[in-house]
């Protein structure tokens, strides 16, 4: 069916796949730039007997850019991330960096201990310590039997 060297045919369908795929990633991207363009820092929360931690990654900011507040039981993290000052002489290739204001809100719960919150900021990662107060520890209940 094939003449020919079969890897070379193998070859040559990979290379357009691959030119296709660049296609329609460009076509698809256009429409789309401003909203993929946002930047949103991932975050992780995790629990130990003793205290919540939640470890926000925003590399290429400081600790000034960022701005921790509590209001009631949430805890808010937010600021900015601003794209670099373009020369006229420069023309991008390729922009994955994600740039722009950005918020995340977190439900903290009753335990939480809001007076000894503390924050600490090293490498582009805010890491937010969030004591547990005690006074909400989990407690089993013996259910009686009544009328007996």
């Amino acid at each position: 069916m094939f003449e020919g060297n079969h890897k070379e045919h193998h070859n040559n369908l990979v290379r357009v796949q691959d030119e296709f795929n660049q296609m329609m990633r460009r076509l698809l991207d256009e429409p789309f730039a401003t909203s993929r363009s946002t930047f949103m820092p991932a975050v992780n929360v995790k629990e130990n007997s003793h205290q919540y931690t939640i470890t926000a990654e925003l590399p290429g900011l400081n600790e000034q850019q960022v701005d921790l507040e509590v209001h009631g039981n949430t805890l808010i993290i937010r600021g900015e991330r601003k794209t670099e000052e373009e020369k006229e002489s420069d023309r991008y290739h390729m922009v994955e960096s994600k740039y722009g204001s950005f918020q995340r809100s977190f439900t903290l719960p009753e335990e939480a201990d809001v007076e000894k919150i503390s924050a600490e900021f090293e490498h582009g990662v805010l890491k937010v310590h969030v004591p547990k107060s005690g006074t909400s520890k989990a407690k089993k209940i013996q259910i009686s039997r009544k009328g007996h």
